[in-house]
């Protein structure tokens, strides 16, 4: 089917979510006006205000186009629950989901790229393209470990290459629509950031599905426009470890052990080294919340399935006493540990 074709018939719902955005009024702005002039003659856009105690609901209306439509949340429902949110009042007819941040500014074309890429390749249900960041960065596809930690595509691989990656970015993020309106929900509804686009991922391959990522520019992200960096890195911490806890990671017996040891370097960091940002209880609570999480979602995924980087017993246990000091005598991981299950490639 050529493209042409395709566009002529495909609706799509574009989804951005927002918490409390005036303090980032004008990347907000500047964000509504790209999708506005998005080079694509048949989509809508849905933005949630996900429980805002500011004036972001304001500023949605008044700054958004009249055919965007504009949905409130009396409670935060996060990144997941928010996109969930928007796929209730999206089309029946959309074929396709584009989520993107508020922080994130979305080329006139990127909507019709990722399409034209995606649509032939029947059994890529999500897709990012390359993505700019602030100093001049780029943002990739993601391989994650099978001990949680995440590697960006271009730290190891030819970002001008395409490849099947763990997940893309839910930041600039097209999905086929098809799979997640069946199932009722794109996202699992956790209180976590962090927690959504890594596990969809994860799902996708279970399910037989694959991600790309392709070598595209899609447009501009800030990143951690809106979050304080000591809330980004609770939720970075629970996030990873409820990551571990959902699927078959062979260090997932081994996580009540790395919480005593992270809560006593966090406390040597506190107490000895005087770190203004060091937090035991952080530690804690973001372990404690990971394990409660846990047992209500009891997903049972397998990385394996997976595009993933296998993490070595030697640097996991290393790392509870210090990750500087194993760096210098293990050294780093490399591209060997990548792993990309035969099927995928078939």
């Amino acid at each position: 089917m050529s493209f042409a074709l395709v566009i002529a018939m495909d609706k799509v719902s574009i989804f951005v979510v927002y918490y409390n955005s005036t303090k980032i009024s004008d990347l907000v702005t500047e964000s509504l006006k790209s999708l506005k002039d998005l080079d694509y003659p048949n989509y809508e856009v849905i933005l949630v205000d996900n429980g805002s105690t500011d004036s972001t609901l304001k500023l949605l209306k008044e700054k958004s186009p009249s055919f965007f439509k504009v949905v409130r949340s009396e409670k935060n429902l996060y990144f997941g629950g928010g996109n969930n949110l928007a796929m209730k009042y999206s089309s029946k007819e959309a074929k396709w989901f584009y989520t993107v941040n508020p922080d994130a500014i979305p080329y006139s074309t990127s909507l019709k790229d990722l399409m034209e890429r995606m649509e032939g390749e029947r059994n890529v249900i999500a897709s990012q393209g390359m993505i700019l960041t602030d100093k001049k960065k780029i943002d990739t596809g993601r391989f994650v470990s099978d001990a949680g930690s995440v590697i960006r595509l271009h730290n190891w691989l030819d970002p001008k290459k395409e490849y099947f990656v763990t997940y893309a970015t839910g930041a600039m993020m097209l999905l086929r629509s098809d799979v997640y309106r069946r199932r009722g929900f794109i996202f699992h509804e956790v209180p976590l950031l962090y927690f959504d686009s890594n596990i969809l991922g994860i799902e996708a391959y279970n399910m037989g599905f694959k991600v790309r990522y392709y070598p595209i520019e899609t447009g501009y992200h800030k990143g951690r426009g809106n979050t304080p960096i000591d809330i980004s890195e609770f939720f970075i911490t629970a996030s990873t470890i409820l990551f571990i806890l959902e699927t078959n990671s062979k260090f997932s017996k081994f996580l009540r052990l790395q919480e005593f040891s992270n809560i006593v370097k966090e406390n040597i960091r506190s107490y000895v080294q005087k770190k203004k940002m060091a937090s035991a209880q952080r530690i804690l609570k973001a372990y404690e919340l990971a394990f409660r999480l846990h047992k209500s979602l009891k997903l049972g995924l397998s990385i394996y399935k997976a595009p993933h980087i296998e993490f070595p017993f030697s640097f996991f246990f290393m790392d509870m006493f210090s990750s500087s000091i194993r760096k210098k005598i293990l050294g780093d991981l490399n591209k060997s540990r990548l792993v990309i299950p035969s099927w995928i490639n078939e």
